[in-house]
């Protein structure tokens, strides 16, 4: 199920452990981003002069939260993808410490940072995002890849405005049928985020690409309403809530400055069945749903479109006194830390990392 031939489909030459690449070939800018296992920094190719963005993810803290699978799952789903409506691979290396990963700069923030920052959107402003996300999404389930973690905070601004996708680190591959399902309790990586997650994943029935649609929808509702459907600390408190009030807009809470086809499209997006869902016959039934009618989807697919919302890009949008305060709040247990980085010492370990190197002609 997780292999899915990827091997197959890949557009690009791998060369493992490159002596051609390391982090001495880039100059490092300044850190624009944290996560789970370290910095994103800001960096210049010296070869080029190309300005990309460098996750450098520490080793010790990806064995320490077991997550060697997802860090290497990601990066062999990236190998094969390029799209300009995704956050593309550029290089990938790794030294004793750290794995290295190049990608595509986007400079205008993720979209939570957007809805915090902006407040509200115009209808216009949201059906050209949601629409580039799809075109996006229509890509990479043409690999058979479920994003499985579709969110505010992995939809990224170009410097021209244009959304991607981002972060492919519990996506998955299903089989070659549109409607094929990941089996109840076949991938335990796949839960994704609470608030975003389809009711089969839910209720554990089992899931099809259906779910990277639902929480499409949720971001839909977060445009229209301005929060999300569910709020919930929890996945049994979330079950309850599914289970009693499924999510929908209704015409007494939708807002005057919103058309009906935006909420009608909203509501069939998180139709709490996966095969009454909007997309479940095909990424046609959506392409051609009436809120789209005014959207010229070759236009936006080529980008041609300049897009109604254009993020501020000078700052980064990010802020830099809380960037270099990462270390401090990473929240991680120091004494599985130090086992984690003695670890390192051995072979066996440092080869769970062995086919992570990506280097292109």
């Amino acid at each position: 199920m997780g292999s899915c031939a990827l091997s197959s489909k890949k557009r690009k030459t791998i060369y493992e452990q490159s002596p051609k690449i390391n982090k001495s070939c880039f100059n490092m800018k300044y850190a624009i981003g944290r996560g789970g296992f370290g910095k994103v920094w800001k960096v210049e190719y010296k070869r080029d002069n190309n300005i990309y963005a460098m996750k450098i993810l520490s080793k010790a803290r990806i064995i320490g939260k077991n997550c060697v699978k997802s860090i290497m799952n990601e990066r062999k789903i990236l190998e094969i993808l390029d799209c300009p409506f995704l956050v593309n691979l550029k290089f990938a290396f790794q030294d004793h410490h750290n794995c290295y990963l190049v990608t595509d700069l986007m400079s205008g923030g993720d979209l939570r940072y957007a809805f915090i920052q902006k407040k509200t959107f115009t209808e216009d402003q949201a059906k050209f995002i949601i629409g580039a996300i799809l075109i996006g999404l229509d890509y990479i389930h043409d690999y058979n890849i479920i994003h499985n973690d579709i969110k505010p905070e992995n939809i990224v601004f170009d410097n021209e405005g244009y959304p991607r996708i981002t972060d492919f680190g519990i996506s998955i591959c299903s089989t070659n049928n549109w409607d094929s399902k990941i089996l109840p309790g076949c991938d335990a990586r796949c839960i994704g985020t609470l608030g975003y997650m389809a009711p089969e994943k839910i209720f554990n029935t089992g899931y099809s690409r259906m779910v990277d649609f639902y929480a499409l929808g949720v971001i839909l509702y977060e445009f229209i309403l301005g929060r999300k459907p569910y709020k919930c600390k929890d996945r049994k408190e979330l079950k309850e809530k599914m289970k009693n009030d499924p999510a929908f807009i209704s015409k007494s809470e939708h807002p005057d400055t919103w058309s009906s086809d935006a909420r009608n499209f909203a509501n069939r997006l998180l139709d709490k069945s996966e095969t009454d869902r909007i997309g479940s016959e095909g990424i046609e039934e959506i392409l051609t749903h009436p809120w789209f009618d005014d959207l010229d989807w070759d236009k936006l697919e080529n980008r041609e479109l300049t897009p109604p919302y254009i993020p501020e890009t000078e700052s980064d949008n990010f802020h830099s006194h809380n960037v270099n305060k990462t270390d401090r709040w990473m929240n991680e247990n120091k004494t599985v830390l130090e086992k984690s980085k003695q670890m390192l010492r051995h072979p066996t370990v440092q080869d769970l990392f062995k086919d992570y190197g990506y280097f292109p002609c």
